[in-house]
């Protein structure tokens, strides 16, 4: 909790300051997204009892987000957000674990808009920031599940979208967040193991931007 707090400081600073030299116009804007084609990296397992990295599919999800832009030059918004990846299970694991897996983004965002003349307007859009780990864990194969601390790490997404009539917008994007989990104490050695995890998602959403 103190790490968010900090971050959403953070972010709330960064648009501060950035609002100091823009034309004055803030947009809120807000995303709901489907989750698909939703993949997991697991490297260096071999502490687990598998013979190499963990990869397969994570079950589809959704995410939201709300983000504060403000216009910085003709065609260009800069601001931060925060998001939120729902808790989706990773398939392909072995009959005796069970472990789903989401994440809490707090991020600085970047859009640049290409004028056309005329119907829906196109963007391209860019985010990157600090990705808090969400887990559920049933079971892990070889892991005490009630020692086990979560850390967060990068998140970025990419992507475009069109803007209907200056207020709807449909948006797809690729996600991409890396974390860990460390068990500190395995049934096999007291000593602590940390397991980087990386997930990836191609988000399909749509949304609302309201100026302020």
């Amino acid at each position: 909790m103190k790490k968010l707090l900090v971050g959403l400081l953070i972010t709330i600073l960064l648009l501060g300051i950035t609002g100091t030299t823009a034309y004055g116009c803030y947009t809120l804007s807000g995303k709901l997204a489907a989750q698909a084609n939703s993949k997991y990296h697991i490297p260096n397992v071999n502490d687990l009892d598998y013979a190499s990295d963990l990869n397969g599919n994570i079950d589809n999800g959704i995410f939201i987000s709300g983000d504060l832009l403000v216009d910085v030059k003709d065609n260009l918004k800069l601001g931060g957000g925060i998001g939120f990846s729902s808790l989706n299970r990773l398939q392909d694991l072995d009959d005796n674990s069970f472990l789903k897996l989401g994440h809490i983004p707090i991020y600085m965002t970047a859009r640049y808009e290409i004028p056309l003349e005329n119907g829906p307007q196109f963007y391209l859009i860019g985010k990157i920031g600090y990705s808090f780990l969400l887990a559920n864990i049933e079971s892990i194969d070889n892991i005490d599940i009630d020692n086990i601390d979560l850390k967060g790490g990068l998140y970025y997404e990419i992507g475009a979208g069109l803007t209907f009539r200056e207020i709807f917008f449909v948006e797809s994007t690729f996600s991409a967040n890396w974390g860990s989990l460390t068990n500190n104490s395995s049934m096999r050695s007291t000593s602590a193991r940390t397991v980087e995890v990386k997930t990836s998602a191609i988000n399909l959403g749509f949304g609302v931007n309201l100026d302020l």
